[in-house]
């Protein structure tokens, strides 16, 4: 019986094999049950929605929790430490501070909003015939053109004769319906997020602990560092737009309010929200804009569009480079358009705001472990190394460490008294030497 002979060469190709064929599979499952997956964790997020919001009330109010602490520590720990005074103070401060606000919204804000919002769909439903007239003299010359105004006009005034078809005592009454529904998930929230802030301390040790006890040290050092990297991205993208669409709403209520825009509160408040997401939002608000312009004072569109054109132009030259000083949280239109899209088909409404401060924190991250890889190799880390790639020209750099590490293990031998010399080695291949085969 011929004795079995292990070849472990066969054994890793058999593993790799493997290795694909669940992968393959694995993904082959992804793709085709991609709806059911996302349904599966939607359905779970949704049956304890308390939770995320909690999360998100926590995170949104942390900076103000920290602003109130070092204010409250300067202010009550002169002589000594009194960190759950600070600690409680703050708490209190921060949110009575947001019930405040909500207030404000509720009792003072939105109603009129309402009030004034039903007003300007029933003018411009009212005056569809009227736009699609002007449009139409306007795109006159190309039937293209004119076909896509008609389109649009016809989507519009479908869209407005729905709503104008509803008082305004029942959108309200809708838009009360459904908050009150997430009421009762708001108001659990709100307390996980007291929790959350009052023991994040203890929170932050407990995950600390745990993330050193389960991961090995670099690991964990990345791990830990990528979490902190987050929260930093992700306050200060939403803390840029925050400032960014307060200027553009100010200087859009000044703007209506020198021209004479009926309804420019509402406006106003219509950029500032919209403009929390960027380059969707500008574009969807400078189109509510021109639809009310061109129903109310068409004359004044062309340079009411053109200066708010300027003012975004100026928030993104002057403005954003100051307040979001990362690149990374600036990228360019595309990619912009691209991540969004990609954020809200993935996480829905909040993906559109996570979806920048996450691509840049995983960006940061695989350029970081890509720059240590190379560092380990000792290969050049500078981009501009690799504009045009030769593999073997890095492969020589990488293989001239090992050369001379071998000439410096060769030269004390070659030093030593008794050391024998080493054989010359003819410089000929085998089948260059007679009788080689």
């Amino acid at each position: 019986m011929k004795k079995f002979q292990f070849n472990k060469q066969y054994v890793t190709i058999g593993i790799y094999a493997f290795g694909v064929a669940i992968v393959s599979l694995i993904f082959g499952l992804v793709v085709f049950r991609i709806g059911s997956i996302l349904g599966f964790f939607g359905n779970a997020l949704s049956a304890i929605k308390a939770v995320p919001y909690g999360i998100a009330i926590a995170l949104a109010l942390y900076p103000f929790i920290n602003l109130a602490s070092s204010g409250y520590s300067r202010l009550f720990e002169k002589k000594r430490p009194r960190p759950r005074l600070v600690s409680a103070l703050s708490l209190v401060t921060v949110y009575l501070g947001l019930l405040l606000v909500i207030a404000i919204l509720v009792i003072g804000i939105i109603p009129p909003m309402i009030s004034t919002f039903g007003e300007m769909v029933q003018l411009v439903s009212s005056s569809v015939g009227g736009i699609r007239e002007s449009l139409s003299g306007i795109f006159s010359s190309s039937e293209f053109l004119q076909k896509m105004a008609d389109s649009a006009i016809e989507y519009i005034g479908n869209t407005l004769s729905g709503l104008i078809s509803s008082d305004v005592a029942e959108i309200a009454a809708s838009l009360v319906t459904g908050i009150v529904g997430e009421a009762f998930d708001l108001l659990v929230g709100l307390i996980i997020s007291i929790y959350l802030l009052a023991g994040r301390r203890i929170l932050s040790s407990i995950f600390g602990k745990l993330v050193a006890a389960t991961l090995p040290t670099g690991g964990a050092l990345r791990f830990s560092m990528f979490i902190k990297r987050l929260y930093s991205n992700l306050t200060e993208f939403i803390a840029a737009r925050i400032l960014s669409a307060l200027f553009l709403g100010i200087a859009s209520y000044l703007l209506f309010w020198a021209f004479g825009t009926p309804f420019y509160p509402l406006l106003s408040l219509i950029i500032v929200v919209f403009n929390l997401f960027p380059v969707f939002g500008t574009l969807i608000s400078f189109f509510v804009c021109g639809i009310v312009l061109l129903v109310t004072t068409p004359s004044h569109i062309l340079p009411v569009l053109g200066i708010l054109t300027l003012l975004e132009i100026a928030d993104n030259l002057l403005i954003e480079p100051r307040t979001l000083p990362h690149k990374a949280l600036r990228p360019n239109v595309g990619a912009t358009i691209v991540l969004m899209l990609l954020g809200y088909a993935i996480f829905g409404f909040w993906g559109t705001l996570v979806a920048i401060p996450l691509w840049a924190t995983i960006q940061n991250a695989l350029r970081a472990f890509s720059v240590h890889l190379l560092n380990k190799r000792g290969l050049p880390t500078a981009l501009e190394d690799y504009a045009d790639f030769d593999i073997r020209k890095h492969m020589k750099a990488e293989e001239e460490p090992a050369t001379e590490t071998a000439a410096a293990a060769a030269a004390p031998a070659a030093e030593e008294p008794f050391a024998e010399p080493a054989a010359a080695v003819p410089l000929v291949d085998d089948a260059d030497t007679p009788g080689s085969i």
